[in-house]
């Protein structure tokens, strides 16, 4: 027969009183009380005391009861009443403090009982889901609706800015690096970038940089060194 033991409104918040509920829920007596001896937890004291009081209040109902075969059949935590303070913080304000506090209750039963008990309510669940089995074959998957096919939209090539492609003629100075034929302004700069990296006109230590040679030089207005983001504006000087 089992033995139930109750603890009221204990001064801890429910969810740390849950964690040292979890630890010993179906553990033999024996265990449950060595585990919470030696939890650091400080909710471990008073659920060690709690657990010893289900054990004599077993004993009372079971006389010549063996204790050895007890176990921790159920233990829950519930949430109690919660006092509300105030605390001081800057400016004149007041921080809300929460002391939450928690009901417990355990129930220790012998083993064989605690299965013996079990057994009827799981084969009235097998009987149940047995019952219902024919009724879940007997439904019939209703017709599925035919998707209707989204005509995928055709996307549009992209069409480039016609004033980028509008051919320009070089000044006889940048013609001597691209070539006197009228080009586009991206072609034009595409051509100063073989130029570049073919007689290695790239900064070796920074690399942002394009040193110039005779050439070069002259597109540049005169500059021995520009940077990549201000030559497009020294080429479009010698574009028209």
């Amino acid at each position: 027969m089992e033995a139930v033991a109750k603890l009221k409104n204990y001064p801890t918040s429910p969810r740390k009183m849950r964690l040292i509920a979890d630890l010993i829920r179906g553990m033999k007596v024996e265990k449950a009380l060595a585990v919470l001896e030696h939890n650091p937890k400080h909710p471990a004291v008073p659920m060690r005391k709690l657990v010893l009081s289900a054990i004599s209040n077993w004993k009372q109902k079971n006389e010549g009861g063996d204790e050895g075969q007890l176990i921790v059949k159920t233990v829950f935590v519930d949430g109690a009443r919660t006092l509300k303070r105030m605390r001081p913080a800057p400016q004149g304000r007041g921080y809300r403090v929460r002391k939450r506090s928690n009901h417990v209750t355990v129930i220790v039963d012998d083993a064989a009982n605690a299965q013996l008990k079990k057994a009827p309510k799981a084969e009235a669940a097998v009987a149940e889901a047995e019952a219902n089995l024919p009724a879940v074959k007997t439904k019939k998957a209703a017709p599925k609706k035919a998707a209707k096919k989204k005509a995928a939209k055709k996307k549009s090539a992209r069409k480039p800015n016609a004033a980028f492609m509008r051919a320009l003629t070089p000044s006889p100075a940048l013609a001597a690096v691209v070539g006197s034929k009228p080009i586009p302004r991206t072609e034009t700069v595409k051509k100063i970038w073989v130029y570049i990296r073919a007689n290695k006109l790239q900064d070796a230590k920074n690399r942002r940089m394009i040193n110039a040679d005779d050439k070069l030089k002259v597109v540049f207005g005169g500059k021995s060194q520009v940077s990549m983001f201000d030559m497009a504006k020294h080429l479009s000087k010698h574009l028209s």
